[in-house]
Order: C-alpha cells, then sequence, then structure tokens
C-alpha cells in the first residue's frame, strides 16, 4: 500500500473501528497526497458554505416580501387579480361568481386605477343585467359614468337588448344631476 491508501484506510479504520476496509466501499484517490486531497475538500466545504449563506440571506430577505396588511401599492394587483377571476366567471357564464367575486373585493377595487374600477363595473353591470337585475345594473352604469363620464358602450353593446336602454336609462339620469 502506498501513503495515500495507508492514510484513507486509517481513516477508515478511526470511523469503523474495524481494522479492514468496509465491504462496498472503494478508496477514491483525489490527489496524490493527503494535504492535496483535504484541500479538494476544504474548497468544497467553502464554496456550499458560501452558497449556503447566500440562500440564508436571500430567503431571509425575501421572507418579509408577502407578509403584512393590505398595502396600497399591492391592491392594484388585488383588484386586477379579481377583475381577471371574475372575467374568467363571466366567460365561463357564471354570473353570480362574478357579481360575488367583484362584490367581496369592492374596497380592493375602488382603491385601483380608474380604468380597472370602470371595467370591473362595467362587467358587474353585464352580470347584474343578464341575472335579471335591471335596477342594479343601471346603479353600476351610473358608478361608470361617475368615473369617467366620457365612457360609452361600443355600438355592439349599445345594441343589446339588456343592457342598451339600462346604460341609455343611467346615461339620461347622470345628464340631468
Amino acid at each position: 500500500m502506498d501513503f495515500n491508501s495507508t492514510y484513507c484506510f486509517k481513516l477508515k479504520q478511526k470511523v469503523t473501528g474495524k481494522p479492514f476496509p468496509i465491504i462496498g466501499t472503494r478508496i477514491q484517490r483525489h490527489g496524490a497526497s493527503p494535504v492535496h486531497s483535504t484541500y479538494n475538500v476544504n474548497s468544497r466545504m467553502k464554496s456550499r458554505s458560501s452558497l449556503y449563506i447566500f440562500l440564508g440571506f436571500f430567503l431571509a430577505g425575501m421572507g418579509g416580501c408577502g407578509t403584512g396588511a393590505t398595502s396600497p401599492a399591492s391592491t392594484p394587483t388585488v383588484a386586477q387579480a379579481t377583475l381577471d377571476s371574475a372575467r374568467a366567471a363571466y366567460d365561463a357564464g357564471d354570473y353570480r361568481r362574478t357579481i360575488a367575486l367583484l362584490g367581496g373585493h369592492a374596497r380592493e377595487i375602488d382603491g385601483a386605477d380608474v380604468n380597472t374600477q370602470v371595467a370591473a363595473h362595467k362587467l358587474l353591470a353585464f352580470s347584474y343585467c343578464l341575472t335579471r337585475r335591471t335596477t342594479q345594473c343601471r346603479a353600476e352604469f351610473s358608478r361608470i359614468l361617475d368615473l369617467n363620464p366620457r365612457f360609452d358602450l361600443s355600438p355592439a353593446e349599445k345594441g343589446h337588448p339588456i343592457w342598451g336602454p339600462a346604460f341609455e336609462y343611467a346615461r339620461r339620469k347622470h345628464a340631468l344631476s
């Protein structure tokens, strides 16, 4: 046995307490001397510990990102996510769910930008009209006109037999006030 094999054999002897090699293990030579193989192990351990330290700081820094009360900066994100979910429910024909989603997050939607508010109230108005709640449909169109007095439906939307007349009623009422 050369020096490296003897060194590794003695290490096994210290770990296992047995004077013979463990069955199924191999003595791997990483270098010509024990000092060189120790250097490889130390450099690997240093790089791993650096990685663990970096990950620790990264995760600790990211840990506080999603906690706390709803801040004004996150309100548009909640409003947009709610609007997207409500659109999906509307497209699936689940108008009651659309109403529940938008009604349940009214505070977040009212804190969002005007375009998001208008889109949410328009979707809510259409949903109310399709569930035959004309009074609530008109009220939603009135809210849209309060946010944007120049708002108008597209020609195809104006021609709809349910919300076309509801929008015109809300527009006339808004013009009088």
